[in-house]
């Protein structure tokens, strides 16, 4: 019974995790779809533009090995 407990715990905190990570993806791909008005802005920008590519690069793995792992788990 306590591990039926668990595992629903389990399984909404990933629903969460899964939604954030969604969320966070398509913010990421909004600013990088972003065109700047002038090579002024964009030069100012590209900085930011570069680290939210980073953060988008590690949300798509975050995304990916939860993905794996749940393949794993449901064995």
């Amino acid at each position: 019974m306590r591990a039926l407990e668990m595992l629903r715990e389990i399984e909404s905190e990933q629903v969460d995790l899964r939604m954030a990570i969604h969320e966070r993806i398509h913010h990421y791909q909004n600013i990088i779809n972003q065109k700047p008005a002038s090579f002024k802005a964009w030069k100012k920008s590209y900085r930011f533009r570069k680290k939210v590519k980073q953060d988008y690069k590690t949300a798509l793995l975050i995304k990916k090995s939860h993905e794996l792992l749940k393949i794993w788990y449901s064995f």
